[in-house]
């Protein structure tokens, strides 16, 4: 009895610190792709429909639409992707969504987020993308898939980074209760890179 008690210990020590470095280490070691290379790459397109809804009477004469596809690495290298939803959102709330297929990641591999704004940017879209990194992420997260980074393009790093706040997200900062569990990491870097910011999501 002695002996399984020590060895539900050293079971029990194991997994705390795999949960540690998973939570805590992991998003800040691996922001840097030249450091460690993701199995997925998860890639949201923001695009302005300034005149899709337009019409009398119509209250959506903006609106943003996001396309989520992924791939695994080696595919998206090669340009080869996978439909999983398209996204509807005005002033920055979705208003619809359109799920094309399953999230079919390997369950305990992980995945980088890639955001790129297709025609002209502006703030709407930014709003977009923030909230899709976080439904995204959350998606990932169900299906046991961690996120190790999260590209931004460089012109619209910070807007992005200021919806995230807005969006319940805040600064990590040192000297923080590193074994609260409860909350979500967001590593961050730009495209090109120059820019990073590491967040969490309660």
């Amino acid at each position: 009895m002695k002996n399984l008690n020590q060895i539900n210990n050293l079971i029990k020590t194991a997994l705390i610190a795999s949960t540690l470095l998973t939570c805590v280490l992991m998003p800040a070691a691996m922001a840097d792709d030249d450091k460690f290379q993701n199995d997925w790459l998860m890639k949201i397109q923001t695009e302005d429909l300034r005149n899709q809804f337009k019409y009398a009477g119509s209250t959506l004469t903006k609106v943003e639409k996001v396309t989520v596809k992924y791939s695994r690495k080696f595919e998206a290298d090669q340009g080869k992707t996978r439909p999983y939803e398209y996204l509807w959102y005005h002033a920055g709330k979705p208003i619809g969504l359109e799920r094309l297929g399953k999230l079919e990641m390997t369950r305990g591999e992980s995945a980088a987020i890639q955001v790129v704004n297709k025609g002209e940017k502006g703030i709407e879209q930014d709003k977009a993308a923030a909230n899709a990194i976080l439904r995204m992420m959350l998606d990932a997260y169900h299906n046991s898939n961690p996120i190790i980074s999260i590209r931004v393009p460089a012109d619209c790093f910070d807007s992005v980074i200021g919806e995230l706040r807005k969006l319940n997200c805040v600064d990590a900062t040192h000297g923080a209760d590193e074994e609260d569990h409860s909350k979500m990491s967001l590593s961050l870097q730009s495209e090109p890179k120059g820019m990073s910011q590491q967040l969490y999501f309660y």
